[in-house]
């Protein structure tokens, strides 16, 4: 996440252990807090319906929307979003924070212009009720915008406002929750009501995070979709992320499409027991997530930092050595998230056997659980490996390699469907597997060469590239500059 290593490191320097603990939260909150909140707010809601007298019919229907709002626009906005995250990136490096807020404003308008016509789609054929379908829609398209405006966040520093955000927001949605299922005796609309309680929570983090955005940049240069010329610059980059979200979720859209393990109501297609492992296999690999930004982003960029300045003041013979210590360093860090996300991913295996028919899951999700937590075991270290890559500007391996475990996951589990209950969830974990020595041997490769691809492999760009792209950003920018100068001559004449 763009700036997030710097704040880390002037947190870790501080000797205090109050410093310690704010790096901590704040590398936590930076990546996977906003996750955590949700996924709290969304267990605490499931427990209350668990225990309501809400029809079975309702229950499904309010989990299909919840799970559509979230899957689909994960999969929308990630390739954007890691656009977006270079983009920053390099805004933040070249001290332009007045482009930030504006490119804000372009990624939001992007998202909702595009991600509008597939839900307006499948919201036609739902044949829902009217009020049922407006809240679904604004809790579909809310969940994406706050996708997008979490990549801003490292670049606020303020992450207790951004905090407070979310509290606000899952506050508001279990309220929300409380007050339906126990005012409502007839049980009459409660699909809407908990739709709607979960919209206007997930609105509140929204304007939360937009506020905090506005209030830390408030300035903007109108450059508002200059970000869209990352897409032209780095189009491999885009579809890196698109393959990898695509990838997670391949499995449970093959599982959604066969009959035997398909659920559905409405045009909703789900498969409950396959989500639900999937799910839980999820939960299991975000303490990789943390360490990993607080290892890899903290201390192996010091030494890669340090490679990069050793070509301009010292030796071959330095040089080198500088390049030799990166390499360990970053192998050496990999190792250490690598074994201690083993090590919880083994503890969760013994844990989830032991607890998951305490708790009720179906005899299915037990079975597929292990292999799930596997599998993301596997991806998240293959993910690893491509971020690594991505330190070398090494994007089209990257691709390749997403590529490759879209496609393998895709095959594996048609295969795995087919064949029955007994192979469940072995699909990703074979597609990881394969995914992961592909990673590592393009990894080692990528080091080996690493003088190359840093300092020979970019050709100069002509002049002449990429100008209908740059062409079409301006006539957007004006565009969008001449629909904020009329709203602010309605405002003055008013």
């Amino acid at each position: 996440m763009a700036g997030i290593g710097f704040e880390l490191k002037k947190l870790f320097r501080r000797e205090s252990l109050t410093a310690k603990f704010s790096a901590v939260l704040y590398s936590v909150f930076s990546t996977i807090g906003h996750l955590l909140v949700v996924v709290i707010a969304l267990l605490g809601v499931r427990v209350l319906l668990l225990q309501s007298s809400m029809p079975l019919e309702d229950q499904r229907l309010y989990s299909a929307i919840i799970l559509y709002s979230f899957v689909f626009p994960l999969i929308f906005t990630s390739g954007l979003c890691i656009i977006i995250s270079r983009y920053l990136a390099d805004v933040l490096w070249q001290d332009k924070t007045e482009d930030i807020l504006s490119s804000v404003y372009g990624a939001l308008v992007l998202y909702c212009s595009a991600a509008s016509l597939p839900a307006f789609l499948l919201l036609w054929r739902a044949q829902l009720d009217w009020l049922l379908s407006l809240v679904a829609y604004l809790l579909y398209m809310m969940v994406g915008v706050i996708f997008i405006l979490m990549v801003y966040v490292s670049a606020l520093k303020d992450y207790a406002q951004i905090t407070r955000s979310f509290l606000y927001g899952m506050a508001v949605t279990i309220a929300g929750t409380l007050i339906t299922l126990y005012s409502n005796p007839h049980q009459t609309g409660m699909t809407t009501s908990l739709i709607a309680s979960f919209a206007v929570g997930m609105s509140v983090v929204a304007l939360g995070i937009l506020y905090g955005v506005k209030k830390y940049y408030p300035v903007s240069s109108g450059k508002y979709f200059d970000f869209l010329l990352y897409m032209g610059k780095y189009p491999s980059l885009f579809w890196f992320n698109t393959f990898y979200t695509l990838g997670l979720y391949v499995q449970n859209f093959v599982f959604w499409s066969y009959f035997k393990t398909r659920n559905n109501i409405s045009v909703f297609w789900f498969s409950d027991d396959f989500d639900m492992a999937t799910a839980l296999g999820v939960l299991t690999i975000l303490p990789a997530i943390v360490l990993f930004v607080v290892r890899m982003e903290t201390s192996f960029y010091d030494y890669f930092r340090e490679y990069l300045r050793s070509i301009n003041t010292l030796t071959g013979e330095e040089i080198e050595k500088a390049k030799n210590l990166m390499i360990r360093k970053l192998w050496q860090e990999f190792f250490f998230v690598a074994e201690l996300q083993i090590l919880i991913s083994l503890v969760s295996v013994v844990f989830g056997v032991a607890v998951l028919p305490i708790l009720g899951f179906s005899t299915t999700v037990q079975e597929v659980f292990p292999n799930m937590v596997a599998g993301f075991l596997f991806t998240y270290f293959m993910f690893l490996a491509c971020t690594l890559m991505q330190y070398f500007e090494n994007y089209m391996d990257c691709l390749h390699i997403m590529g490759l475990f879209l496609v393998l996951n895709t095959i594996f589990n048609i295969l795995s469907v087919n064949l029955g209950p007994e192979f469940y969830g072995l699909g990703i974990l074979f597609s990881s597997s394969v995914a992961l020595i592909a990673g590592l041997l393009y990894l080692h490769k990528t080091l080996n060469a690493v003088d190359y691809i840093i300092f020979c492999s970019r050709v100069p760009e002509e002049e002449t590239k990429g100008t209908r792209l740059k062409n079409l950003i301006q006539r957007l920018n004006d565009l969008e500059d001449g629909v904020r100068d009329h709203e602010n001559l309605s405002q003055s004449i008013r």
